[in-house]
């Protein structure tokens, strides 16, 4: 599953380059309106579109229906019966492409949220690193070291209920930093932090060992299944983008942009939704 991580990652490299070179937030607005029409063009391959179209008219018509004989009750009632079966009809035609749309989104996010979605922390602002470990380790043995650009400001604190150890840590120097967890004299896990105004195009945000968890977080190493930490987080400060005179979210920018050019291009790629 690693390697198949490392795959998809440099497919979007490869994809992406053209976009680094666009003002920041243009390139993830644009980014989004092909998303839109992609997705949107994977819906229609992926579903019954005559099938579609035939229970949509059949809605309209019995919306229709239900507006002009809105004066007789049991014509008007029957039309709104069989809109809403007609509905359920909908849903189960649309189930499948959904279903593909959502395991493509999901790749998508990932890939998108290891470029845009973490900014590098701020210097003398505190920030915490979490690890989970697993079952059966004793979590005193863990320790975290760190060089000079970050200070360790806090002891471990230990929830031994859900086996996790936090540290509040604090950068103090710009730059791109290793951070290393111990477990008693044996290194475990070692990730990069980046901080201050460091160039970066990619920031992962901790090191996991589940795969559906790098699926999500494609920039982060892997541990390997021996390894007596299950995974490591890091908070970042979440990245906000200019949006129409407002800084959102890019996840909400992404999903309104997309969205919105995916119903405005349904007529020029001839897909029903």
């Amino acid at each position: 599953m690693n390697a198949v991580v490392s795959i998809i990652t440099k497919l979007f490299d490869v994809i992406l380059l053209p976009f680094y070179f666009l003002p920041p937030s243009i390139d993830l607005i644009l980014l989004s309106v092909i998303a839109g029409i992609v997705f949107l063009k994977l819906f229609g391959i992926t579903s019954n579109q005559s099938a579609i179209k035939n229970v949509r008219d059949k809605i309209k018509a019995n919306i229709l229906s239900a507006v002009i004989y809105r004066g007789d009750c049991s014509v008007s009632f029957g039309s709104i019966m069989r809109m809403i079966g007609y509905n359920f009809i909908y849903l189960r035609y649309a189930f499948t492409p959904l279903a593909v749309l959502l395991a493509v989104f999901a790749l998508v996010y990932g890939q998108l949220g290891l470029r845009y979605g973490n900014q590098p922390l701020v210097i003398d602002e505190p920030v915490t690193v979490s690890i989970y470990a697993e079952n059966g380790y004793d979590l005193h043995l863990f320790s975290i070291k760190t060089g000079s650009a970050i200070q360790i400001d806090t002891p471990a604190l230990r929830v031994k209920q859900r086996n996790e150890i936090n540290w509040v840590v604090t950068p103090v120097e710009t730059g791109m930093h290793d951070v290393v967890i111990t477990y008693g004299d044996s290194e475990v896990c070692n990730f990069p932090v980046f901080t201050g105004n460091v160039n970066v195009r990619k920031i992962p945000d901790g090191v996991y060992k589940n795969w559906t968890k790098r699926l999500l977080h494609p920039g982060a190493r892997q541990l390997d299944r021996l390894n007596p930490v299950r995974s490591l987080a890091i908070f970042y400060p979440t990245s906000r983008k200019y949006f129409l005179g407002w800084q959102l979210h890019w996840l909400a920018i992404f999903l309104i942009v997309s969205v919105v050019s995916g119903f405005a291009g349904k007529r020029l790629v001839n897909v029903e939704i």
